[in-house]
């Protein structure tokens, strides 16, 4: 088994990964920087939300996108009480 040669950016645990595969130039692998997709996650919205790109999705910004959405593919909707919509084409 290989050594442990990098620690996670987020919880700090040491982990495996191949430098060479880090010289990924196509796209940067989530090991490059932390140990699991789910501190990878993590990193991402700390380094988006430091650059200012990130964006909270709340009922109020969602409502909007998906009543856009249902309008441009002519879908009726309904939405019961617990906020599920149902759809069916027109």
């Amino acid at each position: 088994m290989n050594k442990n040669n990098h620690v996670c950016n987020i919880c700090g645990t040491e982990y495996y990964f191949c430098d060479y595969c880090g010289q990924q130039t196509s796209f940067t692998p989530y090991k490059s920087v932390c140990c699991s997709i789910e501190c990878y996650s993590k990193y991402m919205d700390a380094l988006l939300e430091a650059r200012g790109e990130l964006e909270l999705i709340t009922v109020e910004t969602i409502v909007p996108v998906v009543e856009e959405d249902i309008a441009e593919n002519e879908i009726t909707e309904e939405i019961t009480e617990f906020t599920e919509i149902k759809t069916k084409r027109k």
